[in-house]
This record gives structure tokens, sequence and C-alpha cells, in this order.
């Protein structure tokens, strides 16, 4: 994994842990979005951690950035952390956008798409595999 993208609709949940966990992440890029993107953006930087964090307004925004930025070949994670809701209809609708959004700007070129779910304190609860030819 090269690239992570994280965030949705905050629902006060506590995301303490994910703070310490990204913290200490090897990983060339960590895309943040949304208001949680936002707040764990916020939080990173108090801690120090800046080099490899970038926070953008939305989805498309932060395909378009990870498309820039993670190397051809490597695999860019979708793990939200939040909940898809006043930004999607439901978390299908998540995963379709973002699915969407890698094939508009990768123009087809050989991209790993990972829908990496986290389910509130449980990580890794379901993986959705998918290569884009």
């Amino acid at each position: 994994v090269q690239t992570v993208i994280i965030g949705g609709m905050d629902r006060g949940i506590d995301y303490t842990a994910l703070y310490n966990y990204l913290a200490n992440l090897k990983i060339k890029n960590i895309i943040l979005m949304y208001e949680t993107g936002k707040q764990i953006f916020n939080a990173l930087q108090v801690m120090g951690n800046n080099n490899n964090v970038m926070y953008v307004e939305n989805l498309e925004e932060a395909v378009k950035y990870a498309v820039k930025h993670t190397p051809k070949g490597s695999v860019c994670l979708l793990s939200p952390a939040a909940a898809s809701y006043g930004y999607f209809t439901n978390f299908e609708d998540r995963g379709n956008k973002f699915k969407e959004y890698v094939i508009n700007y990768t123009k087809w070129n050989k991209f790993v798409i990972i829908l990496w779910w986290f389910l509130r304190k449980h990580l890794a609860k379901k993986i959705i595999y998918g290569t884009i030819h």
C-alpha cells in the first residue's frame, strides 16, 4: 500500500487509536477528506506528522491526488473509517463512485483498487479486491 484514503461523516467516534496508528504508518500518501478527514488531519498536524498527509474536500479530489502521487502498479487503499451518509447514498454508492473515479482518472491504466472498510473499532473486517486493466 502506497496510498490510503480516509474520511467521511463525523459520528462522534473517538479516533485517538487511528491518529496514533497513522502517525507511525510508513506509507507514501495519507489522503484525508470530509469531516473526519479534517479532524484526523488536524490531529496529525498537532502530532507533527505533516510530511505525507494531504487534506482534500471530497472523494473525487482524493482519487485525483492518489492517481498523481501513487506509483504505477501500487495499491491505493480506500479505508474511510467513517460513515458515508451526507456524501453518498450508502457505502455501496461510495465504493462505486471510488471505482468510477479511478477508471475516469487512470484512463484504464493498471491500478489496483482495494476497499478496506473499518468497522468502528475493528480493522479489516471486510476486504474487497479488484483490478482495472
